[in-house]
């Protein structure tokens, strides 16, 4: 069951993560040679891991949703059992 501080969570690490992309992106631009290789292959890795965290953040937005959709569900059930109760008692 996902709950919207799953989802703050997710969206948070996805946060941090791109801004660190963006700071190695920014070393990448200045470096030359095997340290230019060494930081392109991290952001590879990198871009693997953010692809991985927007699917969490995703899952986890999705999971509320149907939580929402299920609580919604109820509520109607139980409206309809008191409109049912109150049309006996009006009989």
């Amino acid at each position: 069951m996902a709950t919207p501080r799953k989802v703050t969570k997710a969206a948070e690490a996805l946060e941090k993560h791109t801004a660190e992309m963006q700071k190695v992106a920014k070393e990448w631009q200045a470096a030359a040679g095997k340290d230019k290789q060494k930081l392109l292959d991290k952001l590879k890795k990198m871009t693997h891991e953010k692809r991985d965290l927007e699917s969490q953040l995703q899952r986890a937005i999705t999971d509320l949703d149907k939580d929402t959709e299920l609580q919604i569900d109820e509520v109607r059930k139980l409206i309809r059992s008191i409109i049912l109760k109150e049309i006996k008692k009006s009989k």
